[in-house]
C-alpha cells in the first residue's frame, strides 16, 4: 500500500508545473497629518504590515 502512494506522488511530482501570479495589496491608504510639525517617530517594522492599535507615526504637537 505505501508503494503505490509513493508511486502516485512520484507520478504527480513528475507531471507538476509552476505558475507565476502577481501579489497586489488588497487596499492601499496614504497617511498624512493636517498639521505641521517635527517628526518624533516612525515605526518602520510596520511596513506592509497590518496595523494596530499601536503608534506608527508621532508628529510633535508644539
Amino acid at each position: 500500500m505505501k508503494f503505490i502512494i509513493i508511486l502516485l506522488s512520484m507520478y504527480s511530482f513528475l507531471f507538476a508545473k509552476v505558475y507565476y501570479s502577481k501579489v497586489e495589496p488588497y487596499e492601499v491608504r496614504s497617511i498624512s497629518s493636517n498639521v505641521s510639525g517635527l517628526v518624533l517617530f516612525v515605526d518602520e517594522d510596520s511596513l506592509g504590515k497590518k496595523l494596530s492599535e499601536k503608534v506608527y507615526l508621532k508628529i510633535d504637537s508644539e
